[in-house]
């Protein structure tokens, strides 16, 4: 039985954790948690036994226990990524499995890979639709050369309106300085995929974009500056967040405008 550890109590933490209680339970156990959110352990913990003893607040915290698990799984906030890395590989960590994009900062990724390598340590970046059974036969139909020699790629990423405001407007990617910009935050698993198929490294990337329509010049009459602070317009408003987060949960996909 292999022993996991777990950093970042979040939407893709909890999901991973699921995924080994659900499907790998004979194989893997999950034996340690850290969240700066006590709401979060105090939610979480009873769900895989954990003792308050293997409960912590900070990564200082954990990583002061010394190697607890053998894996390790990282699932916190983009901008934290480098510094929980490094100290996990420094710590005494072997398995790593990292929530993508590892860093907004090339040269932050640079020194995980080269730390990765002179320790021993197998880091893995959390690109997980290259594991799908849809991705996966692409792959295997584009290396079986029956389409011919790939010549040029046309992906799209197509993100909900929902999606977009609830994470990249008001959510925990609503600003490149504190996390990473959208091209990374959301479209690194296209670059990845791009990359995978075509077998071939990547040269440059770039992306554009603007605050072209959503600004204060083209709000709607009436609106305020909060959802919820007496807004004249958002009986029709698509990113009411008041109906998007408590009324009528955009989660439960109820609403008629979704």
């Amino acid at each position: 039985m292999k022993t996991v550890s777990v950093i970042g109590l979040g939407n893709r933490g909890t999901e991973y954790m699921g995924f080994i209680k659900g499907f790998h339970s004979k194989k893997a156990k999950i034996v340690a948690l850290c969240d700066i959110s006590q709401q979060a352990l105090d939610d979480i913990s009873p769900q895989y036994k954990i003792p308050k003893e293997r409960q912590f607040n900070s990564t200082d915290s954990f990583f002061a226990e010394g190697v607890l698990s053998d894996a390790l799984i990282i699932t916190t906030q983009d901008a934290s990524h480098y510094e929980i890395t490094k100290a996990a590989i420094e710590t005494g960590y072997k398995y790593i499995l990292l929530e993508k994009p590892v860093s907004g900062v090339k040269d932050e990724y640079r020194i995980l890979r080269d730390m990765a390598e002179a320790n021993g340590v197998i880091l893995i970046i959390c690109h997980v639709l290259r594991y799908s059974n849809y991705y996966s036969k692409i792959k295997e139909i584009i290396e079986s050369g029956k389409i011919g020699d790939i010549v040029s790629v046309n992906h799209t990423e197509n993100v909900g309106y929902f999606h977009f405001a609830h994470s990249f407007v008001r959510g925990n990617w609503r600003d490149e300085f504190t996390s990473t910009p959208s091209i990374l935050a959301k479209c690194c698993h296209d670059i990845d995929l791009i990359a995978w198929f075509i077998d071939s490294p990547c040269v440059s990337v770039s992306s554009v974009g603007g605050l072209k329509y959503f600004c204060k010049e083209n709000a709607p009459e009436g609106a305020a500056e909060r959802c919820l602070g007496g807004c004249k317009a958002k009986k029709n408003c698509p990113y009411d967040a008041e109906a998007f987060y408590i009324t009528d949960p955009f989660y439960k996909a109820n609403s008629s405008n979704i």
